[in-house]
Formats: C-alpha cells, sequence, structure tokens
C-alpha cells in the first residue's frame, strides 16, 4: 500500500496505525509512493477527458 508522505513522520506513523487497526488481520505492506519505482513520475497516465465529480 502506497503511503505519500506529507505532514510529517508523526502523521505517517498515525497513518500506517489507523489503516492497519482497519485492515485486522490482514497486515498490509507499506511504501513511499515518491521513492518507490511506481511512483516515477514519468509512469504517470495523463487524465483526459475525465469527467469532474465535483458539482
Amino acid at each position: 500500500m502506497s503511503i505519500y508522505p506529507r505532514g510529517g513522520g508523526q502523521w505517517i506513523i498515525q497513518e500506517k496505525a489507523r489503516i492497519t487497526e482497519l485492515l485486522g488481520e490482514n497486515k498490509p505492506r507499506f511504501f513511499n509512493s515518491t521513492t518507490h519505482p511506481l511512483g516515477d513520475s514519468s509512469l504517470t497516465v495523463a487524465q483526459h477527458g475525465l469527467a469532474s465529480s465535483a458539482g
């Protein structure tokens, strides 16, 4: 499960704990989405023609 680091280290720890608690027996594996190869900006898919869900 990727986590985009925002709000500092304490936020990351709390978010991991929150998600882990919600999943019960299912133990997630976390990775930093900015340093993991899947977070490479060259892999970003352009969002053309998507309707906005707002309003």
